[in-house]
């Protein structure tokens, strides 16, 4: 038997043993399409600093403008006359997302939809999100692919509550999770056995996050609302204890950060239940 050959390829301790393939599946590191997306041992530590104070630098600043209003709307509690709380629902919103709409026309390694739906209860709204995503990354020597579906559920506070065409300009919370499958290529030139291509595949994988959300929700006619929604993500799980690492996760993106920031942009039909008083 030849003594075991290390192969140099962009995935960093790959190694391959008998001809006909792998001694033992690694676990291997996301691929680079990026200069951020890896990284030398030497930079481990610094880079890992900057993540963790990134991460709650971002989490602080979504927690004040989460609990912002609160404190700014309880000072004038005490000035406004109680008003009766209707918690029956006057009408459901559905529509869906411009902007991945218009990616899927312009952008070539995207393609994607996805669909939102709220319904009121007095000044809450339950909020309903579902999408599909496809990716493809491309370089000389390697090549990516993924696509699945996910769903978010959370709710929204309103806080133009008095407001007669129910604009809103509101903070929430959703809960979000997906299934996929990615595939990742590398061609190797090993001076052994020559030309071949690595491949990795993860398939049916599962995802879930948390999201903090913000936004506003504009009456433009009679049934048709526009408005946009800006996302801070964190917390995701993938449940990868070995083997290929998940570099993009449909519904939350690249998992090279410990959090991310997401925005879309809505347009709206609204469909009456009941006239509102």
């Amino acid at each position: 038997m030849l003594p075991e050959t290390t192969i140099d390829t962009s995935l960093r301790g790959i190694r391959h043993g008998e001809r006909g393939g792998m001694t033992k599946q690694p676990r291997v590191q996301r691929p680079c399409f990026t200069s951020l997306d890896c990284f030398t041992p030497s930079h481990d530590l610094t880079l890992l600093f900057a993540m963790t104070f990134s991460f709650w630098v971002s989490l602080f600043i979504a927690i004040v403008l989460l609990f912002l209003p609160f404190a700014l709307f309880a000072q004038k509690a005490d000035s406004t006359k109680k008003e009766k709380k209707d918690f029956f629902p006057t009408g459901v919103r559905v529509g869906t997302d411009a902007i991945s709409l218009i990616r899927t026309q312009t952008d070539k390694s995207f393609s994607g939809y996805e669909f939102n739906a709220d319904v009121d209860f007095y000044r809450y709204y339950l909020a309903v999100e579902l999408g599909k995503w496809k990716r493809k990354f491309s370089t000389d020597v390697d090549a990516y692919a993924n696509e699945g579906n996910y769903m978010r559920v959370g709710m929204d506070i309103n806080f133009l509550k008095k407001d007669p065409d129910r604009n809103m300009f509101f903070f929430g919370a959703r809960y979000g999770w997906g299934k996929y499958s990615e595939v990742f290529s590398t061609n190797v030139n090993d001076p052994v056995w020559g030309a071949d291509v690595i491949t990795f595949a993860n398939n049916d994988k599962k995802s879930s996050w948390g999201e903090l959300t913000t936004g506003l929700r504009v009456k433009m006619f009679k049934f048709f609302w526009m408005g946009y929604t800006a996302r801070y993500k964190f917390g995701l799980n993938t449940n990868e204890p070995s083997g290929f690492v998940s570099h993009d996760v449909p519904g939350y993106g690249k998992t090279g950060n410990q959090s991310t920031w997401g925005f879309n942009y809505q347009l709206l039909f609204r469909i009456p239940i009941r006239k509102q008083k």
